[in-house]
C-alpha cells in the first residue's frame, strides 16, 4: 500500500512538470510569434540617399546674407567665387530631391506652372539652397540652339500681350512660389530684345527687390540693361554648363566647369547655369564638393548681387 501511494505521488509530480513544460513552451512559442506578429508591422524608417554631404549652410533670403559678402568701402579681399544655377526644375519631386543633396549653396530656379512647384521650391530652400523663379518668355529663332520654335509653357511673357496683360501674368507667375530671391529667364529671346516690354518686367522685379539674372539666351538681350536701370541687381550668365541638353556626357560638362574657374579666376566672380541632366549632375557633384580646396567659394547668386547693390547705392 505504502508503495502504491509512492508511486502515485511521483506519477502526479511527473505529470505536473510535463504539463508545466509544456505549458511554458507553449506560452514561449505565442509570445514569439506575436513578437514576429508586432516586429512586422512596424515600418522601417527609409533612410534619404544623399550622394554628397552638403558643407555649406547660406540662407536663401538676401536679407539674411553673412555680411562677409557684401563689398564695404568700394573693396574687398575675397576667392574667386562661383554661383551655379540650376533651372527647368518642378516638374518632379525625385529630381528636385536629387538636386538640393547636392552641396551648395546653389541657386534653384523653377519654373511657375508645374503642379506642386511650390512644394519642391519649400523643400530645395530648407537643405540650404536659394530659390529663383525661372520665368517664361517668348523664345525666338535667332536664340539659343534649345529654345529655337520651342514652347515656352503656359504663363509665358510675350511680347505681343498688352501692358495690362503682361503685368497680370508676371503677377501670376511671382505668386506661385512664394518667397524668392530672383528671376531668371526661360528663352526669351524675342521677349529680351523688347526694351518697352522688358521695362513694365523689371519695374514690378523692382517694387520686389528681387535680383534678375540674365540667361542670355541670345547675344542681343537688353535684359541686364533696363533691369540696371530699373535699380535692380542684374547679373549675366557666363557659362551654360549643358547646352548640349547633356548628351556631351560628363566630359563636356567638366569642360565647361574648367572655363568657368577660368572665367572666375579672371573676374573674380562666375555664373553658371546648368539643367538637371543626369551627366551634368554626375560631374557637377564632385566638382562642388572639391571647388573650396581648390580656392573657389561656391555661393547663391543673391551673394553676387548683393555686392554689386552696395556699390550702386554707394555710387
Amino acid at each position: 500500500m505504502e508503495k502504491l501511494a509512492k508511486f502515485l505521488i511521483f506519477s502526479a509530480a511527473l505529470l505536473f512538470g510535463v504539463v508545466s513544460g509544456l505549458s511554458l513552451t507553449l506560452l514561449t512559442g505565442h509570445q514569439q510569434n506575436s513578437l514576429a506578429l508586432i516586429s512586422l508591422t512596424i515600418p522601417k524608417e527609409e533612410t534619404p540617399h544623399h550622394p554628397f554631404q552638403s558643407r555649406f549652410s547660406i540662407p536663401a533670403r538676401n536679407s539674411e546674407l553673412p555680411q562677409r559678402l557684401v563689398r564695404s568701402e568700394g573693396t574687398l579681399a575675397h576667392r574667386p567665387r562661383i554661383a551655379i544655377i540650376i533651372d527647368d526644375l518642378g516638374f518632379s519631386l525625385k529630381q528636385t530631391r536629387q538636386v538640393a543633396a547636392l552641396p551648395g549653396p546653389m541657386t534653384l530656379s523653377f519654373l511657375p506652372y508645374p503642379a506642386g512647384v511650390a512644394e519642391q521650391a519649400a523643400f530645395a530652400k530648407s537643405q540650404g539652397h536659394e530659390i529663383f523663379l525661372h520665368l517664361p518668355m517668348e523664345p525666338g529663332a535667332d536664340g539659343e540652339a534649345h529654345e529655337r520654335l520651342a514652347d515656352p509653357g503656359p504663363g509665358a511673357l510675350m511680347t505681343s500681350m498688352s501692358n495690362a496683360t503682361l503685368r497680370a501674368m508676371l503677377e501670376k507667375n511671382l505668386e506661385k512660389i512664394p518667397d524668392i530671391a530672383g528671376v531668371n529667364n526661360h528663352m526669351g529671346s524675342r521677349f529680351t530684345k523688347d526694351r518697352a516690354k522688358l521695362k513694365i518686367v523689371m519695374a514690378m522685379l523692382a517694387e520686389r527687390e528681387l535680383i534678375f539674372v540674365d540667361s542670355l539666351t541670345n547675344g542681343g538681350s537688353y535684359g541686364s540693361q533696363i533691369a540696371q536701370k530699373a535699380g535692380l541687381p542684374a547679373l549675366t550668365r557666363d557659362v551654360f554648363l549643358d547646352a548640349d541638353f547633356g548628351k556631351g556626357g560628363t566630359a563636356s560638362v567638366k569642360a565647361q566647369l574648367a572655363g568657368l574657374e577660368r572665367i572666375a579666376l579672371e573676374k573674380g566672380e562666375a555664373i553658371a547655369i546648368a539643367h538637371p541632366y543626369a551627366t551634368t549632375l554626375e560631374a557637377l557633384g564632385p566638382w562642388l564638393v572639391t571647388a573650396p580646396a581648390r580656392g573657389f567659394d561656391i555661393v547663391p547668386v543673391s551673394a553676387l548681387g548683393l555686392e554689386q547693390s552696395a556699390l550702386v547705392a554707394k555710387e
